[in-house]
């Protein structure tokens, strides 16, 4: 099947500063599509329409080797990053805050006692911060004896699951420079089980030694007082 044969030059091209549009429209929106994560196939295809897919691939190559092309896309792509960050408020303070949610969080702060003396999940309590350390929240009807007259009722049961600790603390850790060398993986021969226990004790002993030395920020002091290692319940 025959198709349009288009000529790019890579060697005739004027410089052009990455922040102005290029002066060819067709290349300024390749560029742009690029720009979005789009590859330069498809980017190609959409600018001319009338290219077969291997024109579009091979066109497409000759496109982004173009130097103005390429750094225009470059330009346009970390203007993106830098809107979206921007428009989502992502600081330095605030990826801290929500791993230390993360680390920190603890089951008691999911949990309360009812009149019953049985323990109980109230979503409608729950803040912004517990929230973020939530990765799963699933409720079920089931049926349920009532302990005054054993008869069986509908219940809802709520079960919450948290995201790993180990990960979050894993980070902060690195950000703060708490680690004097790479942590040591406990004998092949030990459990999981007890790896997982010794890594959130040698965790735990570096953030308590940050804090003797003054080195833990301050959002993090409340949230180490109330560390605890469950990752995950059900009421």
């Amino acid at each position: 099947m025959a198709y349009r044969r288009t000529k790019h030059r890579l060697d005739t091209q004027p410089q052009v500063s990455a922040q102005e549009q290029l002066p060819n429209r067709q290349h300024e929106r390749f560029a742009q599509l690029v720009a979005t994560e789009r590859n330069v196939t498809e980017a190609y295809a959409e600018v001319y329409p009338g290219s077969s897919r291997d024109a579009a691939r091979a066109n497409g190559a000759r496109l982004i080797a173009i130097d103005n092309i390429r750094r225009r896309a470059e330009h346009l792509s970390a203007a993106i990053l830098k809107k979206a960050i921007t428009a989502a408020a992502v600081t330095k303070e605030r990826v801290l805050t929500e791993l230390a949610r993360i680390s920190f969080a603890k089951m008691a702060d999911y949990i309360a006692i009812g009149p019953d003396g049985q323990p109980r999940i109230d979503v409608s309590v729950l803040t912004d911060a517990h929230w973020a350390a939530i990765a799963e929240v699933t409720f079920d009807t089931i049926g349920a004896p009532d302990l005054a007259d054993g008869k069986l009722r509908q219940v809802i049961r709520t079960k919450i699951k948290l995201l790993p600790k180990l990960p979050a603390l894993e980070q902060l850790c690195r950000h703060l420079q708490l680690f004097s060398g790479t942590v040591e993986e406990g004998p092949a021969a030990n459990a999981k089980q007890e790896e997982q226990r010794e890594k959130n004790h040698r965790l735990m002993m570096a953030l308590l030694k940050a804090r003797e030395q003054g080195r833990l920020p301050p959002e993090l002091e409340a949230a180490l007082d109330s560390w605890a290692g469950v990752p995950d319940s059900e009421a």
